[in-house]
């Protein structure tokens, strides 16, 4: 895990930092979302955006959490990168989580290593800006061991935990 990690980091956290968000299909908006949420908290409703827009009819966790860090970095952008970054490596870490409830340690690591060099990882990152998409499905990888294991003891702490992080991945995507 700590190799597919370090690669997460230095790969996709290099490319973002370098820019590569900039011509993506979606990052901008997302940047968007971000900045309405750091101008009005409180406020659901967008009127920048065409002749007004319900903020709450796209799961706002992602976009609030960029607007959260954007408070400690003062740019969005760069918050933007951060909270990229961390959901990748997030991912990785639930990828690996996830792989070990049905093969070895070792398949695991290697399940995240490809995680983090996918094609579909570097499309949805890198040329469409899907912040969201990687920052729900990150807390959904680490949703389900918890809920694997509430099924096979039975804990009820397990099943809040996995319940906890399912509430925060549909708040964070569709």
């Amino acid at each position: 895990m700590i190799v597919a990690l370090l690669g997460a980091l230095v790969f996709h956290g290099g490319l973002s930092l370098s820019g590569s968000y900039r011509n993506t299909y979606d990052a901008y908006v997302h940047i968007f979302f971000a900045d309405h949420w750091r101008r009005a908290w409180f406020d659901h409703w967008e009127t920048r955006w065409y002749t007004g827009f319900p903020m709450t009819s796209y799961p706002p966790l992602s976009q609030q959490t960029v607007a959260a860090v954007s408070f400690l970095t003062g740019d969005l952008r760069l918050a933007f990168v951060i909270v990229q970054t961390a959901a990748i490596l997030l991912m990785v870490v639930g990828m690996v989580r996830f792989a070990r409830l049905w093969v070895s340690d070792e398949a695991a690591g290697w399940a995240g290593i490809w995680l983090v060099f996918s094609t579909a990882m570097a499309e949805t990152i890198h040329v469409f800006g899907q912040l969201p998409t990687v920052f729900s499905l990150a807390l959904l990888l680490n949703a389900l061991p918890f809920v694997y294991r509430w099924i096979r003891g039975g804990r009820a702490s397990d099943l809040l935990k996995g319940w906890a992080l399912v509430a925060a991945t549909t708040g964070a995507h569709h």
